[in-house]
């Protein structure tokens, strides 16, 4: 089946959902492309389990598939209630975000406790999936959450191996001055 473009962005589909934008707001699709979780939500996160983690106004919170609130929605909460979850999501979430080259995303993300050294399902590191974009302002949001320039993803290939190898050379010198080496 092949869903209609209609929404602002898309997201890879996960355990069957996909997190879609419309509106400036965040809901998730089914495969069928049936609207299981209203955008209402200024992000949603990967399904961890059966829960779904949305953010609002700043805080955090988990939902069922239903749209129902598992807990109240305070950072707090879901700190203490889930943290291995929470960070997962986020983690998952940040290596999106940052191929998507949406730097507010990614900087909320870091801001809510994304690891700058996430590792997503192909084996690639977050600064490494950033210098692969060539999206300067990401690479730098990244640098600043304090990202290691030398990380290598699976294939042991750095961040500054893919902006020379893909030619964006304002982000390789940026990676260099923050200590890079091949």
């Amino acid at each position: 089946m092949v869903i209609q473009p209609q929404y602002e962005y898309t997201f890879g589909f996960r355990d069957g959902l996909a997190s879609v934008e419309v509106g400036g707001q965040y809901g998730m699709i089914d495969k069928s492309g049936q609207m299981i979780i209203q955008p209402k939500y200024d992000l949603v996160f990967s399904k961890t389990g059966d829960l779904i983690m949305v953010e609002v106004d700043g805080k955090y919170n988990y939902i069922d598939q239903s749209g129902r609130q598992v807990w109240p929605p305070t950072s707090e909460s879901v700190a203490s209630s889930g943290q291995k979850q929470y960070n997962h999501a986020l983690d998952q979430d940040l290596n999106e975000y940052i191929i998507a080259e949406n730097v507010e995303k990614v900087k909320s993300l870091l801001a809510a406790g994304a690891d700058p050294n996430a590792v997503d399902e192909n084996g690639y590191r977050a600064l490494n999936n950033a210098a692969r974009t060539g999206n300067l302002d990401v690479v730098k949001a990244l640098l600043a959450a304090r990202a290691d320039v030398n990380v290598k993803d699976d294939g042991g290939r750095t961040a500054l191996y893919w902006a020379e190898h893909n030619h964006y050379t304002d982000v390789a010198n940026l990676l260099r001055q923050h200590g890079a080496t091949e």
